[in-house]
């Protein structure tokens, strides 16, 4: 067994990553490029950003671990949990740290689960061409993908548009006649068990980062609605006692707490006691529509 082939890479994969580096190469030539390059790095590597990355990073890792000891994950799924990771894992980021109510958690797992599984089934390991042809199909899939992203901007492009969307419409057409095809041929063939294993892994690990992502959302409500109460505040702090009763008594609500008013908030902000403070928020609780009195 090839190195490559032992951590599920196929020549697919090969393809993407020799244009990957290429692109990458070319790119990184221009001083310009180098120098945007170097700000993102910059900001990645910032703790608010990689401390959250890291912990993911470390609890995909374990639920992987996990999940090797009830027969789900094994080695010939590395490369199918790095992209997930890489795309789902921390694409979730982003709607976690701006959501306001818990229904971005549905819509991570459903569209993780239903991208990762399409793909794995219809794109990774059923059909490969050879290493060659892969080589010059990828360019001209993304050409036509991305002159169809292009001409969807502007009216005058619509025959364009057509043309595209014709062409991404019967390539995938025959993938999937192809691929069905194969499977009918080879099925006694096909490692039935593995095959399993790669459709639930993107069902299995979205729901493993549910508790994470929800958490992340949390904190980031608490520390925007803290900045914002820190800013109405007459000596830019927070009193303990408004902290203490916010958190105690909106806890997990996470809609509560990203709703929480500009009126509401300065009441807040200027709450002499605890009894006070309390009573607000247990107000709120019940009429988050009014306004404070």
């Amino acid at each position: 067994m090839q190195p490559f082939e032992r951590i599920g890479l196929n020549e697919r994969d090969l393809a993407l990553v020799a244009w990957l580096s290429i692109g990458l190469s070319a790119a990184l030539l221009k001083r310009d490029v180098r120098q945007s390059a170097l700000s993102v790095l910059k900001l990645a590597i910032t703790p608010k950003l990689l401390v959250p990355c890291v912990v993911r990073a470390i609890g995909t890792f374990w639920a992987c671990r996990l999940g090797s000891s009830f027969g789900l994950w094994n080695q010939g799924l590395a490369k199918d949990t790095v992209v997930w990771y890489l795309s789902a894992g921390l694409g979730g980021f982003g709607s976690a740290v701006s959501a306001k109510n818990s229904h971005f958690i549905w819509l991570f797992v459903r569209r993780s689960v239903a991208l990762a599984a399409v793909a794995e089934l219809f794109t990774n390991g059923l059909f490969v061409f050879s290493l060659p042809t892969e080589l010059l199909l990828q360019p001209v899939l993304i050409f036509v993908g991305v002159l169809g992203a292009v001409a969807a901007t502007k009216a005058e492009y619509k025959s364009v548009k057509r043309l595209t969307d014709g062409i991404l419409f019967t390539l995938g057409l025959l993938i999937v006649v192809f691929v069905t095809r194969r499977l009918v041929e080879a099925w006694d063939k096909l490692d039935g068990a593995q095959l399993v294993r790669e459709l639930v892994l993107p069902l299995w690990l979205s729901s493993a980062t549910v508790a994470f992502l929800f958490g992340m959302s949390l904190f980031s409500g608490y520390e925007q609605l803290f900045t914002h109460l820190r800013s109405q505040s007459t000596t830019s702090q927070i009193r303990w006692f408004v902290t203490l009763s916010l958190v105690f008594r909106l806890n997990i609500r996470l809609a509560a707490v990203t709703s929480l008013s500009h009126a509401w908030r300065w009441k807040l902000a200027r709450a002499e006691s605890l009894r006070e403070a309390w009573v607000l928020v247990g107000t709120y609780l019940r009429e988050p529509d009014s306004e404070p009195v």
